[in-house]
């Protein structure tokens, strides 16, 4: 079996970002003064070098904190998660239960989309029915499994099936996504396995912040065809994220004055295709 390697550092991020702002205050402020306490008798030691200790001594005292609240605000400012506001368990599986595929799919595919995964078709892989979604990132594969996202409960076999489905397809990391929760053996396995649990309370914010984000898609696409847009030139979707594009004039460069279709979703995604009429047929990629 391959050696599987974690992905990015998305976990950590998602952590920072929940961290509390009254904890990370309290943690800033307990640095400072174990800081304080472990390093001032060494600041007062007589004999030359006493001025770089006492800046080395400041440096630390405040630095460490610092750096740690800027991790902290960082994470919550970056974080698509930070945006929602997180829901229970019981919320989001009444909610999923009313949901069809599709629109699960489509939002999920989304939630991805924000964490700068290229969501890929999966039934143009081979053994597309073992897992729901194909991520590509740095060249790298990632694979997503939605099969059990209404259970209340996620087991340890579904994620070992998993990981030999991620061996057989060269993948470096899963992500498993339920509305209910995964059970300690299945937490246990994850760890050692390069596998992304999303349950519940997660999945929650992922798509809720999914939802905002296409309908700030479907409202900037409506706005292009209110100032000038017609049915014939309907936009087609964009060739790396999927997303609605818009007409788009570029202003400089060698085709300043030329027009083309932007991903709606720019800066986040600069997919872009060559400008002919759309009418509902996907225009090849440029």
């Amino acid at each position: 079996m391959p050696q599987l390697r974690r992905s990015d550092g998305g976990v950590v991020q998602d952590r920072l970002a929940a961290i509390p702002w009254w904890v990370a205050a309290a943690v800033m402020g307990l640095l400072a003064l174990s800081v304080t306490l472990l390093l001032r008798g060494w600041t007062q030691v007589s004999g030359p070098g006493g001025a770089a200790r006492q800046l080395v001594f400041e440096l630390l005292r405040w630095g460490f904190p610092a750096l740690l609240g800027l991790c902290v605000l960082w994470a919550k400012r970056s974080a698509p998660d930070a945006l929602a506001k997180p829901e229970t368990p019981q919320d989001i599986t009444a909610v999923l239960k009313g949901m069809p595929w599709a629109q699960f799919e489509k939002l999920v595919g989304e939630a991805f989309r924000q964490r700068r995964f290229a969501v890929l078709a999966n039934g143009d892989a081979a053994g597309a029915e073992d897992v729901d979604m194909v991520l590509r990132k740095g060249g790298e594969t990632h694979l997503v499994l939605c099969k059990h996202w209404r259970a209340e409960r996620v087991g340890v076999q579904v994620l070992r099936d998993l990981q030999l489905t991620m061996s057989g397809r060269a993948a470096v990391s899963a992500y498993v996504l339920t509305a209910g929760h995964f059970s300690d053996d299945a937490r246990a396995f994850a760890k050692a396995a390069s596998i992304n649990l999303v349950d519940g309370p997660r999945l929650a914010r992922w798509l809720t912040t999914a939802q905002r984000s296409l309908k700030s898609v479907s409202g900037a696409a409506a706005g292009g065809l209110a100032t000038g847009g017609s049915a014939e030139t309907a936009s087609p979707a964009c060739p790396k994220c999927q997303a609605t594009m818009m007409k788009r004039q570029a202003r400089r460069g060698v085709h300043a004055g030329s027009t083309f279709w932007s991903c709606a979703r720019y800066p986040q995604c600069h997919g872009a295709r060559p400008f002919v009429a759309f009418s509902g047929a996907m225009s090849p990629d440029p």
